[in-house]
């Protein structure tokens, strides 16, 4: 063998016999020569002594001799660093020797291993056309070193892998072992300045691949690099930025989700279901490393049980801190500051996305900064996201909670302030939602004041699902009561409804204890006992005057407008709701005041004042609209449609009807939908419809069931004029006994909607009716009889 032979820090010219080492140049034997040239024609191949003497020193057969022993002595002793811990020359315990090769710098895969990934890949070219110093920037896992070896071979280069290298010093050995440089050991500065000279030399593509935990330091070594070798291009992979003026940041994303899917279908032992397929590269974010190692796990179509496996999945061929997702996480988080551990920790709490805004009240600049060009958390636009992954890594971390739970609380409150008047504070209020769901669900200890900042977004936006209800039940906290009462008095849970309610009002605290037994009336009411509902109205509003809770007062009276209509009391119904509208109008709660307004009105229907009542319910409709009073709008529309209905303008009710019925399923509100259903039902059956009638009165009963029997028994008196015009007399007859005893406050309407046989000067007795319901009953019946 002859010519240059490149070992850790020094070069040998075999053909010379020369080692050069630093500053010096040492000659070797002829002997030491051939038996290194011999050996280095054989890397990693262990060769025995007896090889050895027949070989290089010409013995026709083995003898006994120490010849190699003392050769191979004084041969470590010149190209070696430590002779006694040799790099190269290294024996194979019971066989002989092998020679080590330096490391070689990684061998990029041929082109075409990639999906989706055409668009990066042109961008990273255009990248280093355009700058010489580019930098591969993203989160561990999603593809940097696979995007740069792709690069290397299709365009060349050199890559010198710094994943390892856990020091500046180590690193820069690590390079000049791949340039084949020989370095002084006076300090690193040196060895960097020697590698910058031996750069410019050799002007090429220097792919640095995982630099982020030898920053700062390397990136002044990268930028001097540049300055002394006008010819060399470098391409950083990197989880943070380097810092530098002439860096050219080029973010990789995850993968297209058609593209995670090919890779998926790729490496997966088993063919996938594509909906299993699709939603498992979901979880995983379509990061590439996740995909890549949950594959190999998928025997069976179980594809979201696999994803379990992230923790523990890898192979021999991959390096420890590869072996799983959190190995990569892991690094990732070690290169933080306690600081920005803390800050990644606090946002992990709150699924989704961060507005920078909220970002920026909860993390200082400097960590927030920290965390961005680290990639964790990934910036768009005025958004800022982490992946879930990360979430979730973070939070078993359990750090930040502290910082979390005191910017939410304070986040909430004062955006619970600003909504009185504020028609975007709903909107404001409903973004918090789930961080609140995640502080409920996590234990933290403010998260019940949070729910209570935000429970008029929650309950203008109807239940999630059950999680908020279960999540208030471990909480033994009166407003925590409260606000679940409420909750699953929207979702039609009266009874559990009425306990939670219970629960509050024994409290003691007075304000607490009035709102809980101004919404129970509300509930017993729904159940068939009006008076007993407007009785504990009335108490709660005397209660919050009292206690001066202009809120919980108005909250009260309008509950006694609404039970008083009920009752057909409509003058004291007026003055209830008078006064409600009086407190709301102090307070500058332009929103309650929209659904006041609405129930207002009720008062001008009930008198027959129908042209004063509609354009009423419109501007009070368009009032809850403007402020994104939900409810409201579902109340107002569905007593607009009632009163399109009592004027015979059955395409206008219907629409309104209609309208509702899809406010109230969207919104969660189970009894208001239902309500609205009730009205088609009425309306089918006026124009004939049976079947439609049927349909949305059984609907509309199997809701109220169990939950709200006036409602029940009103809804049964309707399903009773059905079986009678179906000429079904007798069903008829027992389904208006079961009403009647479900509900006495019901009999008036009942009596109307059981005398489609009566004459009809009994009917025209009930024109002056002074209730709407029994004014709408009495014009279907008239209907009905019509057409027999």
């Amino acid at each position: 063998m002859s010519g240059l032979l490149l070992l850790r820090g020094c070069e040998v010219d075999l053909a010379r016999r020369e080692v050069r080492q630093r500053r010096t140049v040492t000659t070797l034997s002829e002997r030491e020569a051939e038996l290194l040239a011999y050996l280095a024609e054989r890397p990693h191949q262990p060769v025995t002594r007896d090889q050895l003497l027949v070989e290089v020193w010409g013995f026709p057969e083995p003898v006994v001799t120490r010849a190699v022993d003392n050769t191979l002595m004084r041969l470590r002793s010149r190209v070696e660093r430590d002779p006694k811990q040799p790099d190269h020359l290294v024996t194979v315990r019971g066989v002989g020797v092998c020679f080590v090769p330096l490391p070689a710098a990684p061998v990029p895969r041929p082109a075409g291993f990639l999906h989706g990934r055409a668009p990066i890949l042109a961008a990273l070219e255009s990248a280093l056309d355009a700058s010489r110093l580019v930098t591969l920037h993203g989160p561990g896992g999603v593809g940097k070193t696979r995007l740069a070896l792709e690069h290397v071979a299709r365009h060349g280069g050199r890559v010198v892998p710094l994943g390892d290298a856990a020091t500046r010093p180590r690193a820069l050995a690590l390079l000049a072992d791949i340039l084949g440089v020989m370095l002084p050991g006076s300090s690193p500065d040196a060895a960097a300045a020697q590698l910058a000279r031996a750069l410019a030399r050799q002007p090429d593509l220097l792919v640095l691949d995982e630099v982020e935990h030898l920053l700062p330091e390397l990136a002044a070594d990268v930028g001097s690099w540049l300055a002394e070798a006008p010819g060399l291009t470098v391409l950083a992979t990197s989880r943070r930025t380097l810092r530098l003026d002439a860096e050219r940041l080029l973010l990789v994303p995850p993968l297209p989700p058609a593209a995670a899917r090919a890779l998926l279908d790729e490496r997966s032992p088993v063919p996938l279901e594509p909906a299993a397929a699709s939603a498992l590269c979901e979880r995983l974010e379509h990061l590439p490393l996740a995909i890549e190692l949950v594959a190999p796990r998928l025997a069976s179509q179980d594809a979201g049980a696999a994803e379990l496996a992230l923790h523990d999945v890898g192979g021999p061929d991959r390096p420890d801190r590869q072996r799983s997702l959190a190995a990569v996480l892991q690094r990732s988080w070690d290169l933080l500051t306690p600081a920005a551990r803390d800050g990644l920790g606090a946002l992990a709490r709150a699924p989704g996305r961060w507005t920078d805004a909220d970002a920026r009240e909860l993390l200082a600049p400097s960590v927030l900064d920290e965390l961005v060009t680290s990639a964790l958390l990934q910036r768009q636009g005025t958004t800022l996201t982490l992946s879930e992954p990360t979430r979730r890594f973070a939070l078993e971390r359990d750090t930040g909670g502290e910082a979390f739970a005191a910017w939410l609380l304070a986040a909430c409150r004062r955006d619970a302030d600003a909504l009185l008047g504020d028609p975007a504070g709903l909107t404001r209020l409903a973004a918090r939602l789930p961080a609140v769901e995640a502080a409920l669900t996590a234990g933290i200890a403010c998260a019940v004041d949070a729910a209570w900042a935000v429970a008029p977004a929650l309950l203008e936006r109807g239940p999630v699902d059950a999680r908020w209800s279960e999540a208030l039940a471990r909480w033994d906290l009166p407003r925590a009561h409260l606000l679940r009462g409420a909750l699953l008095a929207v979702e039609g849970r009266a009874e559990d409804a009425e306990q939670a309610f219970l629960r509050a009002e024994a409290t003691g605290e007075a304000s607490m204890a009035a709102e809980a037994r101004a919404r129970r009336g509300f509930l017993r009411a729904a159940g068939g006992d009006p008076e007993e509902g407007l009785a504990l109205a009335t108490e709660a509003a005397e209660a919050a005057r009292d206690a001066g809770d202009a809120r919980v007062e108005a909250l009260a009276r309008v509950r006694m407008g609404a039970l008083l209509h009920l009752l057909a009391r409509p003058l004291l119904a007026r003055r209830a709701l008078r006064r409600a509208l009086d407190l709301h109008q102090q307070r500058g709660d332009i929103r309650e005041e929209a659904r006041t307004l609405g129930n207002l009105a009720l008062f001008d229907i009930e008198l027959g004042h129908h042209d004063r009542a509609r354009p009423a319910l419109h501007r009070a409709l368009e009032h809850a609209r403007h402020t994104g009073a939900r409810l409201a709008e579902l109340q107002i529309t569905i007593t607009l449609g009632g009163l399109a209905h009592l004027d015979g303008r059955l395409d206008d009710a219907e629409a309104h009807l209609l309208r509702a019925l899809a406010l109230g399923e969207e919104a969660g509100d189970v009894v208001s939908a239902a309500l609205a259903r009730w009205g088609l039902g009425a309306l089918a059956l006026e124009r004939g419809d049976r079947d439609a009638a049927r349909r949305d009165l059984g609907r509309a009963a199997a809701v109220f069931r169990g939950s709200a029997s006036h409602f029940e028994a009103l809804t049964m008196g309707w399903v009773a004029l059905l079986d009678a015009a179906d000429g079904d007399p007798g069903a008829a007859r027992e389904q208006l006994a079961d009403a009647r005893a479900l509900s006495p406050a019901a009999g008036p309407v009942l009596d109307v909607l059981g005398g489609l046989e009566a004459d009809d000067d009994a009917l025209r007795a009930l024109d002056d009716a002074p209730s709407s319901s029994v004014r709408q009953a009495l014009r279907v019946v008239r209907a009905l009889r019509k057409r027999r």
